[in-house]
């Protein structure tokens, strides 16, 4: 019972879908399947299998994920949004994560190519035996209302459906598939994200916190910078301050000096009344001859020491036991005794000290330093969002890039430095992206080629030696495995030719060769051929065409290869038409069939390894016009490819002339 509906596995009821592009492969399970008593339907393409599907309402279906029209996978879910058939993947797609997602999506069974043919019909008596007692399909989780449908991505509480997100699908689905238990962090991660992170999954919040301590010991370091800074330039000013205050001072003290030496004063006398005068400024007289030798001294320390030569200025500086001073001095206009003739007044007050302008200043910049503190713990907030939201993001995009999701993208914002950097992750994922996805691609086309010969000559060999294939059924078995050994040496022969030319391996003779001659050797090996298809060949414009210099043979095989596609894909009666022409120093031939064109999308993949169109010959490699290509290029050309008015497509072949 399925969906409430009894699916029967009765021999001579139980009919069977088989979606296969590959007819000697449709041929070995259609045989295999109705020895076995199996109502057997054949479909190539997906757009056959939904005709099919619709008509003969299958019981089961043997689906190829690799279709010329479709990818199965899609062509799966498709079936499973109109109905709950049953579907076994037989493909040649053998890697676990390819059989992974398969069966997680809600594919019944799935087997690789080459494969036991008695293998697959127990399998799909199998199937169908578990699907006909399995309600629903038992693909819906329960846990009280809650019912989750994993292959639709459906979450009900009792009957009120609820759309969740895709990650909070997931979280959700994680839960209920292990009611009652805790589940970790990490098991989250591993479960949900698809990875496990061996170290600290808080480390953001570590490098955050050290970004923020760093921008403030940043901050910190300037305000003593910017201390020491100010300081120096305060002591400076606070110098040339004195020096002014000085030649100030000097003008009164010395006419106050004039005055006492005039009214016959002694120069000590005077100097000692004036001593209070001289503390209240914060400065010391002294007199000194001539020679800068001090008579007199208010402070009574340098009496017969000698004063520095002072600048032209008349202002200099001398030392007082540890302190520095600062002088300025004017000569007497009267000569005095003790002084020995028309010596100096000197006024000197203390020269500046860092230390005590630093004093002085501390007060003022601890409470500039908690302001410009505060204002940068806002700042440092600020700017730590600023740089570390990007951070974050990259980190996350990082993991996520390594856990395989190569599509992952970080978007480019913070400082020029972070979005440098995510730029330079962009285009790092994009090119591992595109060659990770041109390796899988390649792995995957050559698995699949490889294979599907390989499941004929096993299968059908099989047969003989089971005696499945009986009576006139032998000779026409033996010319398929014979066909298609045929088919896989040719295969292997042209991949290994296509992987010499791109790599530049491939040993090539350089000579000069009329187009001409290699376009008629073309046409004549093509003649049965072509004559066979009831196509014939229109040729004109070869014989004007100059020289070409590279390898005859190869550019023989280049010429023969897109002939004998134009060949392939044009009806009987149809004209093959080839022209020739010169353009910009190079060599065109344009090729013209008469088919029905290219499928959309085909330019771009049209020269790739193994790729065939859904009109192409299913015994064919694939490989013919990747080889042409790749010859092409190797001579400094290229092959294109385009539509054209009225039906069919041209083929452009440019090769450089001779030079």
């Amino acid at each position: 019972m399925r969906d409430g509906i009894t699916l029967s596995i009765s021999a001579m009821t139980a009919r069977i879908v088989i979606v296969e592009d590959d007819p000697s492969v449709a041929e070995l399970v259609t045989l295999y399947l109705r020895n076995a008593e199996f109502i057997v339907a054949h479909a190539r393409t997906a757009a056959e299998a939904r005709t099919k599907i619709e008509e003969t309402k299958p019981a089961l279906i043997v689906l190829d994920l690799g279709l010329p029209d479709a990818n199965g996978l899609d062509l799966f879910h498709e079936i499973r949004g109109h109905a709950d058939t049953p579907v076994l993947a037989l493909t040649a797609r053998a890697e676990d994560v390819q059989k992974i997602e398969a069966l997680e999506s809600g594919m019944d069974d799935y087997m690789t190519k080459p494969f036991n043919p008695k293998e697959l019909v127990a399998r799909v008596r199998a199937v169908l035996r578990r699907v006909a007692g399995m309600p629903g399909g038992g693909r819906t989780l329960m846990v009280g209302n809650v019912r989750i449908d994993p292959a639709r991505h459906e979450v009900h509480v009792g009957d009120r459906p609820v759309s969740l997100r895709a990650k909070e699908f997931e979280l959700l689905e994680a839960f209920c598939r292990q009611p009652g238990i805790v589940l970790t962090r990490d098991r989250l991660l591993e479960d949900v994200w698809g990875f496990a992170y061996p170290g600290e999954t808080r480390t953001v919040d570590v490098h955050v916190k050290q970004l923020r301590d760093s921008y403030l010991a940043v901050v910190v370091v300037g305000l003593a910078a910017a201390a020491i800074t100010i300081s120096g330039l305060l002591l400076r000013y606070e110098n040339d301050q004195t020096k002014l205050r000085l030649e100030e001072l000097s003008a009164p003290f010395l006419t106050a000096i004039q005055t006492g030496v005039r009214a016959g004063q002694q120069p000590r006398d005077i100097v000692a009344s004036l001593t209070e005068q001289a503390h209240a400024a914060d400065s010391r007289l002294l007199i000194t001859t001539p020679l800068r030798r001090v008579v007199v001294d208010s402070e009574g320390t340098l009496i017969n020491a000698q004063l520095p030569q002072p600048s032209a200025s008349n202002i200099g500086e001398f030392t007082d036991g540890d302190e520095q001073w600062i002088f300025v001095r004017q000569q007497l206009r009267q000569a005095v005794a003790s002084a020995g003739g028309l010596g100096f007044i000197v006024v000197a007050r203390p020269r500046a000290v860092f230390t005590d302008t630093l004093r002085a200043l501390l007060p003022s910049l601890a409470l500039s330093g908690l302001v410009a503190l505060g204002f940068a713990l806002i700042v440092a907030g600020l700017l730590s969002r600023t740089i570390t939201r990007p951070l974050r993001d990259l980190v996350a995009g990082v993991r996520r890039f390594a856990s395989g999701d190569y599509g992952t993208r970080v978007a480019i914002a913070g400082p020029s430095e972070v979005a440098e950097m995510s730029t330079a992750f962009n285009e790092m994922a994009s090119e591992i992206q595109r060659a990770r996805g041109s390796e899988q691609a390649f792995l995957a086309d050559i698995s699949h080629e490889l294979r599907t010969p390989l499941t004929s000559i096993q299968g059908f060999a099989q047969a003989i030696a089971e005696g499945e294939a009986r009576g006139d059924a032998v000779s026409h078995v033996a010319e398929i495995i014979h066909r298609e050994a045929r088919r896989l040496v040719r295969m292997v022969e042209g991949l290994l030719q296509v992987a010499r030319l791109e790599s530049g391996t491939q040993q090539m003779t350089r000579e000069d060769i009329a187009p001409s001659r290699l376009l008629e050797g073309a046409v004549a090996a093509l003649d049965v051929q072509a004559r066979d298809a009831g196509v014939r060949f229109d040729v004109a414009g070869a014989a004007e065409l100059p020289s070409l210099r590279g390898d005859p043979d190869k550019l023989a095989q280049l010429f023969l290869n897109v002939l004998d596609n134009a060949v392939k894909h044009s009806p009987r009666g149809a004209t093959v038409q080839v022209r020739g022409e010169r353009d910009d120093g190079a060599v065109v031939v344009r090729v013209r069939d008469a088919g029905s064109g290219l499928p959309q999308g085909a330019q771009a993949r049209l020269f790739q390894r193994f790729y065939r169109g859904e009109n192409a010959l299913r015994n064919g490699a694939g490989l013919g016009l990747a080889i042409a290509q790749a010859i092409a290029q190797a001579h400094g050309g290229a092959i294109t490819a385009t539509n054209v008015d009225g039906g069919g497509a041209e083929f452009a072949v440019r090769l450089p002339l001779a030079t």
